[in-house]
């Protein structure tokens, strides 16, 4: 698991630059419909994946390598099936907001693809290590990725999107033949055909995860929420200056994910069978007074930062304001309270309450989105997020006597 840690941070960390350098490096027009098009692939490939990785994983833990392997032959086949539906959305999305053309539209479907397949390969080594080394593919496209965008920064390209995603579409078509090669290296060594198809199986997958589903779709809802509606409200402008703010907090929620969250999944879900919740919640609210404390330690950092005369003509230079950024930390830091009481909840497979009260935080931030965003703003979809996150946390504390029962 250590290993897997590593590989990941480190993907994530040259992921997180090559957004970075895009959102900060090339003028608003461009960084929103840069960051727009990424909420549009990731809200993609949640249909795409059907959160199938959850039962999956439960699946495999423990299983032989043949058995797994042929598990994961019906998944691919599975999320290919879900990628043929998807294709046509996905692509009139693209063309209305973001390219009329027909080739970039091509490209950014098979970005589509590889930005999923390499969720996937992360989701499945934390059980399963076999395809862990896969990694390293994604590390060294991303770093690809960086030189790439500098090489168009300092060159000054008329249509700088245009060349980021060509180059992005080559370097995910480089990672797609490797990844398949490796694949069928591992179906050639069990023994399994993959156009050999069982539909049944395939479809069976539905079943197996459709509350997962339900509630991984409203939990991506309610999380880019702000991101989506910005997109279709404001002008390319205005989502460039919002996406440079919540990038940096997307980067410390995946940072989150990683260091902590996926972390403890696997010791609170072996410990439900012997241990008591008050235990396993123990685990947990030691764990958020670290994140907290970090979160704290961190703000006071930007603040001192931002009254710095070198750092505040940075923070002016990029348009980026304070009093948003703490806003953004402090919805962050109050969201993962709650997180962590929903990995008890999915440990003793009440995730019916998971989904429940994210719908109802759902439902509340969207009605306070378009209630306070002609008054506010864009500060105004971060006062609907804290309210609606305030709400959630409440919820999943209020509904910890079921775990008890």
């Amino acid at each position: 698991m250590g290993k897997l840690i590593k590989f990941k941070l480190f993907e994530t960390i040259t992921k997180s630059l090559f957004y970075l350098i895009v959102i900060y490096g090339f003028s608003l027009e461009t960084s929103g419909k840069f960051g727009f098009l990424t909420v549009i692939i990731g809200l993609s490939s949640v249909f795409i994946g059907f959160e199938r990785y959850i039962s999956l994983q439960r699946e495999i833990v423990k299983e032989s390598n043949e058995n797994t392997q042929e598990k994961l032959s019906d998944l691919i086949k599975f999320y290919l099936f879900n990628f043929i539906i998807i294709i046509p959305f996905f692509s009139i999305f693209i063309y209305l907001k973001i390219f009329d053309s027909a080739g970039l539209i091509a490209f950014t479907i098979l970005i589509l693809i590889i930005e999923h397949i390499s969720n996937q390969i992360y989701n499945i080594s934390v059980v399963y290590e076999k395809y862990i080394h896969l990694m390293v593919f994604i590390i060294i496209r991303n770093i690809l990725l960086i030189f790439s965008v500098i090489f168009i920064i300092f060159n000054d390209f008329e249509n700088p999107l245009n060349s980021i995603i060509f180059c992005w579409f080559s370097l995910c078509l480089l990672q797609l033949i490797l990844s398949i090669y490796f694949f069928i290296l591992e179906q050639n060594r069990h023994s399994i055909h993959f156009f050999k198809f069982n539909f049944k199986k395939i479809f069976n997958q539905y079943l197996y995860s459709k509350i997962h589903f339900l509630i991984g779709l409203v939990a991506i809802l309610w999380v880019q929420l702000d991101r989506i509606i910005v997109g279709l409200w404001f002008s390319s402008e205005y989502m460039g200056i919002y996406y440079r703010h919540v990038t940096l907090i997307g980067i410390l929620i995946q940072l989150f994910n990683i260091t902590s969250y996926n972390r403890l999944v696997p010791i609170i879900y072996g410990s439900v069978k012997t241990k008591s919740y008050n235990f396993i919640n123990s685990i947990l609210l030691k764990e958020y007074k670290f994140a907290l404390s970090f979160l704290i330690f961190l703000s006071i950092c930007i603040v001192v930062i931002y009254q710095t005369t070198l750092f505040e003509s940075f923070f002016v230079n990029y348009l980026i304001q304070l009093d948003l950024l703490l806003l953004l930390i402090l919805v962050f830091s109050i969201k993962i309270l709650a997180d962590y009481q929903a990995i008890i909840f999915n440990a003793y497979k009440m995730e019916r309450y998971i989904f429940r009260n994210q719908l109802i935080s759902l439902v509340i931030a969207l009605f306070f989105m378009f209630l306070l965003i002609p008054f506010y703003q864009i500060k105004g979809i971060i006062y609907a997020s804290l309210i609606s996150t305030i709400i959630y946390v409440v919820l999943m504390f209020y509904y910890k006597h079921k775990i008890q029962l």
